[in-house]
Parts: C-alpha cells; sequence; structure tokens
C-alpha cells in the first residue's frame, strides 16, 4: 500500500473568531479526517494559499512569523492525535 500525506492548501479564520480555538479545531478536523483515511502525516502544501510572497524580504517577516506559528500549531495537532482515537477541542465542546 502506497503511503500518502495530507496536504493544507487553505486555512483562515475570521479575525473576530481568532484566540478562541477556531484555527485550531479546523486543524484537529483535518488531522483526524487524514489519520482516519490512513494518512502518514499533513502538512501545509508549498502552494498554500498565502505561500506567495510580493513584497520584499523586508516586508514578509509578519507572514513569515505567522506561517511558522501555523505549521508549529499543524505539528502540534498531530503530534496531540497520534495514538488517540479521537480528541474533542476545546471550540467543539463549547457548542
Amino acid at each position: 500500500k502506497k503511503s500518502w500525506r495530507g496536504d493544507v492548501r487553505a486555512w483562515t479564520v475570521r479575525l473576530r473568531y481568532r484566540g478562541k480555538g477556531v484555527g485550531r479545531a479546523l486543524l484537529e478536523d483535518a488531522v483526524q479526517e487524514v489519520r482516519r483515511r490512513g494518512g502518514e502525516g499533513v502538512e501545509f502544501a508549498a502552494d498554500h494559499a498565502n505561500s506567495v510572497r510580493v513584497l520584499w524580504d523586508t516586508y514578509n517577516k509578519t507572514f513569515e512569523k505567522r506561517e511558522k506559528k501555523a505549521r508549529d500549531a499543524l505539528a502540534d495537532v498531530w503530534d496531540a492525535h497520534a495514538g488517540r482515537k479521537k480528541k474533542r477541542s476545546s471550540f467543539s465542546k463549547a457548542n
């Protein structure tokens, strides 16, 4: 059987919902789906929605910082779900 990895091509949360666990809940759902289908990992696609940088490098520091934070969050969610069947996010519990 051929191994595969999931790709996240776009991921965003409206400003008013940021910092409330919505983005993490989306990542948790993506990780659960990849695991359910037998994938060996999930990552942001190289050509994801915010991958194109049109500004000079000097102005991209904020974008790079946010992208690193997103990659770290995805890795944390993947690691948190290692060996677990299902974990409810804090967002899911609130609703």
